[in-house]
């Protein structure tokens, strides 16, 4: 039991008011989903919110903030922001409406998703820290559960109302705007961490297919390729006594260079590659359909499988391929993807 005389509480009957509060606020209430997928209720997301301000240092007037900052956006009511001023003071209400989308003291669902976003940016250039702190805390919810669902293949951006391309751009500036008036502190750096990854071209679903979907063509002595095939399924003899990985530093992090650029950098590779004394193979990966071809190198003989996703971080690779008797695996070098495919060896043209 608590002391008779509230001493060492951390927080006041307030906070506790405030979660039974929201919760009937938003009972109703699911995030973002699909047709298939079980609701989640949104008191998910505000409870994130409001324990990510208590662990930066918020006050408690900022995490009830954190629990209510979706009140004017997601449950207005004429009346809603007298009844949290009654309820939780001036200083919650104004916290809230500090991190509403839109307006404050309207429905803001007319609003368009462009408007929205300039008013936000502009109120947070001149908020102070504890409104920034609120924001900071409800974004980086949403960015880590857009990073975590990227990383799980869910196509997350079909679900929402702008382009995936502006989406990023939205939240670079948001970081932007953390950077410049909280500094390079630790919680901003979290932040812009997960943007950044958020942005990873390995996280675009139709990128990830195209790794996955590659056929793999090896040179002298093999002379054959090797194709996926379904999850489980392998066909052909599989040439090598420890697994082998395909590397390259063609095209950096999927852009697209000259091939005379291409060329030095895979030279470059090799160099490298045979001075560490590790046994390397022409490999070439191509669309099937002829759309790109990417040269690089098949190579055994590596220490592990970190050594691997090393060489394609530092030649500055999304992925690179483990094959092994059982699959052909696609391995994100600066994240946690992989996928599996079965193979099988093609001796034709």
């Amino acid at each position: 039991m608590p002391p008779a005389d509230g001493s060492n509480l951390l927080y006041s009957v307030r906070y506790n008011e405030a979660l039974a509060w929201m919760s009937d606020l938003h009972r109703g209430q699911t995030q973002r989903k699909f047709e298939y997928e079980s609701p989640v209720p949104v008191i998910a997301h505000l409870l994130e919110v409001s324990s990510r301000i208590w662990i930066a240092g918020g006050g408690e007037d900022e995490a009830i903030a954190g629990l209510l900052h979706d009140s004017l956006e997601d449950a207005y009511y004429p009346g809603i922001e007298s009844d949290i001023e009654d309820r939780f003071g001036p200083r919650v209400l104004e916290l809230v409406k500090g991190c509403s989308y839109g307006r404050p003291g309207e429905n803001t669902a007319p609003l368009s998703w462009e408007e929205g976003k300039v008013e936000y940016l502009d109120r947070l250039r001149k908020a102070d820290l504890a409104t920034l702190r609120v924001a900071w805390a409800e974004k980086i919810s949403n960015v880590r559960a857009v990073v975590e669902d990227l990383e799980a293949g869910r196509p997350l951006f079909e679900l929402f109302q702008s382009p995936r391309q502006e989406t990023l751009e939205y939240f670079g500036q948001l970081g932007e705007v953390f950077k410049s008036r909280w500094g390079n502190v630790p919680e901003v750096r979290r932040y812009l961490a997960l943007v950044e990854r958020m942005g990873s071209p390995m996280l675009n679903p139709n990128v990830w297919s195209v790794f996955g979907n590659a056929h793999l063509a090896l040179g002298e002595p093999y002379n054959f390729q090797i194709i996926p095939a379904a999850q489980g399924t392998v066909s052909g003899l599989f040439p090598f006594e420890t697994d082998a990985y395909i590397l390259t530093a063609w095209n950096p992090m999927v852009s697209t260079l000259p091939d005379s650029v291409n060329g030095l950098r895979n030279q470059a590779l090799r160099e490298q590659l045979r001075a560490d004394g590790i046994n390397v193979v022409d490999c070439a990966g191509f669309d099937p359909q002829g759309a790109w071809r990417e040269e690089g190198f098949l190579v055994t003989g590596l220490e592990s499988e970190h050594t691997a996703l090393e060489l394609g971080r530092h030649h500055g690779q999304a992925a690179i391929y483990r094959w092994s008797p059982q699959a052909l695996t696609v391995l994100e070098c600066f994240g946690r993807r992989q996928s599996d495919s079965g193979w099988s060896i093609s001796t034709g043209a």
